[in-house]
């Protein structure tokens, strides 16, 4: 391919020509011999790439096991990459990690085509301060271009425990339950600025939206979760060092639907919560059929003694407002419009269509709502969207039943991604279920696989937006 009559261009032509290519052409171009490489890789070639060229969105594996590369004293792989899945090609590859000066370093996020990692052990041939020799730093870097810069020093306790959220190019900000630090090189470009964050509980998910700080908290009891929405802004954490609770009265119990609710960045200004969707929830307060309860009195334990048919239920169209009378193996329901009672009966050998308890035993009745069941599984994944203007929730998606099913555990799944997609791992699984929203509005739900060797499947990893004129 050296060979090519392309290569007897003179370069100027040869550039006009690539650049007017999309960057995933220019990325696949790279790949075709060394001078291409080379040419396309070139200072001068970078010049004519314009800023507003549209990035590939990519999907980016993280390694599989975090404590490798955070530890102390970790080994980095011999070929250190960055594992990406291009949704549009349905086709996995890297980008190679190797022109960074250290031993091992662990990907954790992107902003702006710039890619984050926590980075330990410089290699003998580095530059860098041998201050660094032993501790975690954060490094930005451009995989692209292979340029990259170092962050100012940070604490082991900080890779451990810290979430690294990115905003505007090179304001980064590491949040932790108790305290906040947050980099800007045009306010404090050698250190990083400490105060506390004030936070009720730890942090789960949090995200940063242009300069709005999102993160979902437990403020319920160690035997009960509850999750709510907190808000702030680097200038309100700098001053105040204050958190606001994000609601509002119309929300109603719209974050006990979801079990482990975790957030990712929408698009446009809004916010994604996702989670296993309850069986024991709905979006409405309604009720999927009645049901009888039966407590013993001696003992005072509740046991489920019937429920109505949904073939019967059906014409109770009001389950709040229906009337119920008898008692001992029998109960009467009646409603408005039906016409005809309902009778649930229970005979001697404990078969039953309905009944209210004899035998010392007390009979409690009434709707069952589609907010509750005895059992706290899932019944889907769920895909809600907050605009953050309107404070208004809506449902973008739910995955398939047909998907669903492959995923035993619902509560301990993992998400990742952004904007119009999210990747869904589980144990197991050996494949990522991926969510795509297209520009009109309409959604697929479709597998990815020849994921790269993970030990537990639970993958996780960050939307990375390449661009070729990213600088760090």
């Amino acid at each position: 391919m050296d060979s090519s009559p392309l290569n007897r261009l003179p370069q100027d032509t040869f550039h006009q020509i690539f650049a007017q290519l999309p960057l995933r052409d220019i990325f696949i171009s790279r790949c075709v011999c060394k001078s291409f490489n080379a040419s396309l890789s070139s200072p001068a070639f970078l010049h004519l790439i314009t800023a507003d060229q549209p990035p590939l969105s990519l999907l980016a594996l993280r390694p599989s096991h975090r404590h490798s590369h955070c530890g102390a004293g970790a080994a980095g792989s011999s070929s250190p990459s960055l594992n990406v899945f291009d949704t549009s090609l349905n086709y996995w590859f890297r980008f190679p990690l190797s022109f960074l000066p250290f031993r091992s370093h662990y990907p954790i996020t992107s902003s702006h085509g710039l890619l984050y990692l926590w980075a330990e052990n410089p290699t003998p041939n580095s530059t860098l301060p041998p201050a660094n020799a032993n501790t975690k730093t954060l490094v930005v870097c451009n995989p692209l271009t292979r340029d990259f810069s170092v962050l100012p020093q940070l604490g082991s306790a900080w890779c451990r425990h810290g979430s690294v959220l990115v905003g505007s190019p090179s304001q980064v900000l590491v949040l932790t339950e108790l305290a906040a630090i947050y980099y800007s090189p045009k306010s404090s470009p050698e250190n990083w600025q400490i105060f506390s964050s004030n936070l009720p509980s730890k942090p789960r998910s949090p995200v940063l939206i242009s300069d709005t700080i999102l993160a979902l908290c437990d403020v319920g009891s160690p035997w009960r979760a509850q999750w709510k929405l907190f808000k702030s802004t680097i200038k309100d954490l700098q001053v105040t060092q204050q958190w606001t609770r994000l609601e509002k009265q119309e929300w109603g119990d719209i974050f006990d639907i979801l079990k482990r609710p975790r957030l990712l960045v929408g698009e446009n200004n809004k916010l994604l919560m996702i989670g296993g969707l309850k069986i024991s929830y709905s979006l409405h307060n309604s009720c999927s059929t009645i049901l009888i309860l039966r407590l013993d009195l001696e003992s005072l334990e509740w046991e489920e003694a019937g429920r109505m048919p949904a073939e019967m239920f059906k014409h109770f169209p009001d389950s709040t407002k229906f009337k119920v009378f008898g008692g001992g193996s029998r109960a009467c329901f009646s409603g408005k419009r039906v016409g005809r009672l309902a009778l649930w009966e229970e005979r001697e050998n404990g078969d039953a269509d309905w009944r209210v308890g004899e035998n010392n035993k007390l009979l409690m009745i009434g709707g069952l709502k589609i907010s509750y069941s005895l059992h706290n599984s899932c019944s889907t994944i769920l895909i809600l969207r907050l605009d953050l203007e309107s404070l208004e929730w809506e449902e973008a998606g739910r995955m398939p039943a047909e998907m669903f099913k492959h995923f035993p555990d619902s509560t301990k799944f993992k998400v990742f991604g952004g904007g119009s997609r999210a990747c869904f791992s589980g144990k197991r699984v050996g494949r990522l279920a991926l969510w795509e929203e297209r520009e009109n509005g309409d959604a697929d739900w479709r597998w990815v696989s020849g994921v790269p060797g993970n030990g537990d499947g639970l993958y996780r990893g960050f939307m990375f937006q390449a661009r070729l004129t990213a600088s760090p």
